[in-house]
């Protein structure tokens, strides 16, 4: 289903459609993209790193910005850990699910670029570095979908680009989770590296701050104090 946005920045968009952004690695730059579908003619799968802080949190969406010459209504996603060069370490979670698609109101190389978000997760992720995508279902078209490099404007949450930590996986393109950078070229706007334009909806678990665990244990006390009484 196309949506139109017209929010000013585009990270708002998809706090429209879901819970609050946790992480997004930035706005498209509109300077390249990577191949970012399952079953259209020359699939591939763009992974990018984000990292989830102290007290984990409860993944409720998953989003990507892509030049797309389609209309789709479901896409792949997955989530990893210990992702490196040559190893797509551990999926965490995965599946196809229904997708918004939503026009950013931007074009490059003959392509609008669309905001592909699947919603109704529920994946609580402990602390630690991850590795999301979000593909477009390409199934009986002959259409194309990249997800868009980013230098990082606007970005939430850690790492916000800048830090080329990005993986690129495609038999048909014999990537097994290969340097981006092998296939398109990097990028001065963002440090030397290639970033993609992808984020994570959901809602951080809280931490308890050192005071009030204290102060909770020392009213148990007094409690049990009084009816030992």
């Amino acid at each position: 289903m196309r949506q139109k946005c017209l929010i000013l920045s585009l990270f708002f968009c998809s706090s429209l459609f879901g819970d609050s952004i946790q992480w997004y690695n930035g706005d498209p730059n509109l300077e390249d993209g990577l191949r970012q579908d399952v079953n259209g003619m020359s699939p591939g799968l763009t992974y990018d790193n984000f990292v989830v802080g102290p007290g984990g949190v409860d993944v409720s969406g998953l989003f990507s910005d892509d030049f797309m010459n389609a209309s789709i209504s479901q896409a792949y996603w997955e989530i990893r850990s210990g992702v490196s060069a040559g190893d797509g370490g551990v999926v965490v979670a995965s599946g196809t699910s229904p997708a918004l698609q939503m026009d950013l109101g931007l074009i490059a190389f003959g392509f609008e670029v669309y905001r592909i978000e699947v919603d109704g997760l529920s994946i609580h992720l402990p602390p630690g570095t991850y590795w999301m995508t979000v593909a477009p279902d390409l199934s009986g078209t002959t259409a194309s979908s990249f997800v868009t490099t980013t230098s990082g404007t606007n970005g939430i949450g850690n790492p916000q680009a800048q830090d080329g930590n990005s993986y690129f996986n495609s038999s048909f393109y014999g990537a097994d989770f290969a340097l981006p950078s092998d296939f398109i070229a990097t990028q001065t706007s963002d440090g030397g590296h290639l970033d993609f334009s992808e984020g994570v909806l959901g809602l951080a678990s809280p931490v308890p701050e050192p005071g009030t665990i204290g102060l909770a244990l020392g009213g148990l006390l007094l409690v049990l104090g009084k009816r030992r009484r």
